[in-house]
């Protein structure tokens, strides 16, 4: 389990960070680490509090990884300068002893910011510094259990609420907000834009648009796309195209997140833009 969760920590941080600064060294150093966080309750639901207590010299990386069986990622709650705004700065947290949190409202990145306890399972905590250089340092890590106990929502996954750091480059808007069948979706495009274009729903990412695409194989050409400042598509005709032919991207009804940027598919994704918009099939309320 530990050497997954090392493995699994280490892809989440080429996502975050240039390949040239993974550390293939995090099995060892967590194997080898003797250093036991206080983490209480052991037995988490989503009311419950999540308290921490760590060494009183410790790094500006917290990292929350998922259940290894449903092959999650690590979600950093803290990091230092993330491209997303986080509740807890590094800086503040460098100077904590103990962390006390509600656990529905942990919070952090894999991509972007969605909460940390999803699917039922153990969940391993893991404070340290430098996970974003050849040299990592392990602080200290624990395990919990945690119980989901909410229904899952429409919204589940990336959490991004709007805040006035968001909104002040956030430059996408879709439209209509809520979608069916029969609806024509706008997305008006931050101008200038990467070559990409995906769609999230319930874990899992789609691609739309991506360069070097074969004929045929995304809605755009990549390099038209980055010259385009808005699209109309059809919900019907937002397809992707696989191995087995065509599929719909929205068939089941919720919320959908919608982004635009660049080196989505490599270390590090730029995001440009982002929307969200809920699909409701006619005849569901």
């Amino acid at each position: 389990m530990v050497r997954s969760f090392v493995w699994l920590l280490a892809v989440a941080i080429g996502l975050l960070v240039p390949a040239s600064a993974r550390a293939d060294s995090l099995f060892d150093l967590l194997k080898a680490s003797n250093k036991v966080l206080a983490c209480s309750t052991q037995v988490l639901k989503d009311d419950s509090v999540l308290t921490i207590g760590m060494p009183k010299k410790h790094g500006d990386f917290l990292v929350v990884n998922g259940p290894l069986e449903h092959q999650a990622f690590p979600t950093f709650v803290v990091y230092p300068n993330p491209r997303w705004p986080l509740k807890l700065t590094a800086a503040k947290f460098r100077k904590m002893s103990s962390l006390t949190m509600k656990v529905r409202d942990v919070t952090g990145i894999y991509r972007i910011v969605e909460r940390a306890f999803v699917l039922t399972g153990a969940y391993q905590i893991v404070v340290g510094s430098g996970f974003d250089t050849p040299n990592p340092v392990v602080d200290g890590w624990c395990e919990v259990n945690y119980e989901r106990t909410e229904p899952f929502r429409d919204r589940e996954g990336p959490d991004l609420q709007p805040n006035q750091q968001d909104l002040a480059w956030n430059k996408m808007k879709c439209s209509p907000s809520v979608l069916t069948e029969k609806s024509v979706l706008k997305i008006e495009l931050p101008f200038p834009h990467g070559g990409y274009l995906s769609v999230f729903f319930r874990g899992s990412f789609e691609y739309l648009v991506y360069p070097h695409a074969a004929p045929g194989w995304a809605l755009y050409d990549s390099g038209d796309y980055e010259r385009m400042r808005s699209i109309s598509l059809r919900v019907v005709d937002v397809k992707l195209r696989t191995q087995q032919g065509f599929k719909r991207i929205f068939v089941k009804p919720g919320q959908y997140l919608i982004s635009v940027g660049d080196t989505f598919e490599s270390d590090g994704p730029l995001y440009h833009g982002w929307c969200r918009v809920t699909y409701r099939p006619q005849g569901r309320s």
